[in-house]
């Protein structure tokens, strides 16, 4: 016998009779709450026009790729790197941070930002350099595309 969810079943017989007896139950799991949205980073490129809702205190942004997860994937040519930039957010003082990954630059509101990495040997190491975000940018990636950010007021 099937009776679909949360329903359940006891099969009892007396003297030869079968007697079904059925018991409903709702099961109430509580909702998920919507993330709070913390910024809002729009973008036009290759594919059209986008909009990423920042919700979690850390956003990559480039091209991606099998090993290079990202955030916002930007559909551009390989100027821009496949893990360009992050944006980091300081949960205890809620502000923001640029940090560059590229190879060639990252601006903010026109004007290039210091590399967030040192390249040893070949290897990516990210050396904390990071630079303040205001609460309305214009960040460029290779001076090829750019992406519009924005606090969003709660």
């Amino acid at each position: 016998m099937h009776f679909g969810t949360g329903a359940t079943a006891a099969r009892v017989v007396h003297g030869g009779v079968d007697d079904v007896t059925t018991r409903e139950q709702t099961v109430t799991r509580p909702a998920l709450a919507a993330p709070r949205v913390l910024a809002r980073v729009t973008h036009d490129d290759e594919s059209g026009h986008h909009q990423y809702d920042v919700s979690k205190d850390s956003v990559t942004i480039g091209r991606g790729g099998a090993s290079f997860l990202v955030d916002i994937t930007i559909a551009s040519s390989a100027d821009v790197s496949r893990e360009h930039a992050r944006i980091r957010r300081d949960a205890q003082t809620g502000r923001f941070f640029l940090i560059d990954l590229s190879l060639l630059g990252t601006t903010l509101n026109g004007r290039h930002v210091p590399r967030g990495y040192d390249d040893a040997d070949g290897t990516k190491r990210e050396n904390g350099v990071e630079t303040p975000l205001p609460d309305q940018a214009r960040i460029g990636l290779a001076e090829t595309i750019y992406l519009d950010f924005g606090v969003v007021s709660q």
